[in-house]
Order: C-alpha cells, then structure tokens, then sequence
C-alpha cells in the first residue's frame, strides 16, 4: 500500500482468511478506507459479507452457482448485495465431510474393527 497511487489497480483475494472472523473485520474495514483514501480502482475478494457493504463507494459483485447444482461455480458475476449464503456446506454434502457424514462413517468404521 505504500507504493500505490491512485493510479494503481489493487487486488486483493481473501487477504485475512487466516484471522479470527472479528479480526478480519477490523482489518478488512481499515484496508478498505485505506483504499477509499486511495482512489484507486481496486477488488477486494471476501466470504465477508459485511465488506460488501463497507462504503457508499464500494460496489458488491458474486460469483454465481450452477441451479441445479450449487457445487458447481459459474464463471458468471453478477453485481448484487451479498446474500449471506456460503456454498461450502454443499461441497462437503457432495464429498461427504460434512459432521454427520464424518460420525456416521467413523462409528461404521470403529464397529467393523471391534467385528
């Protein structure tokens, strides 16, 4: 950020994923008035929702799924508030991995080993 002018183009993909939930907020807001102070074109890729709706100049965009299929991503992006939907739930239904699918197959996998 110290290099950038208000001629750069910025982008940024999921920068505090690996933070607390609140510590991405905090640092996710404070990143995006830096760059509102900026002015430069930038894109900034967030499963948070609240970044969506940081600032009367921030414009919210998401990537599509398939409806028939909501494990499969589109390549359409369609600019529209967030929708607090995440689709992991459905690729771990899809990979089964999600808790229940997980107890069921480690409870079937522990009584085959007492047999």
């Amino acid at each position: 950020m110290r290099k950038a002018t208000g001629r750069s183009i910025v982008i940024v993909n999921e920068i505090f994923a690996s933070t607390t939930s609140s510590d991405s907020l905090l640092l996710g807001a404070r990143m995006m008035d830096a760059l509102s102070r900026l002015g430069a074109p930038s894109m900034v890729v967030s499963f948070l929702d609240e970044l969506a709706l940081h600032g009367s100049e921030t414009v919210s965009m998401m990537s599509m799924v398939r409806e028939d299929d909501n494990t499969k991503r589109t390549f359409k992006i369609l600019r529209k508030p967030p929708d607090g939907l995440a689709y992991a739930i459905h690729l771990a239904e899809k990979h089964r991995l999600t808790y229940d699918q997980l107890c069921k197959r480690l409870k079937n996998e522990s009584e085959s080993a007492v047999s």
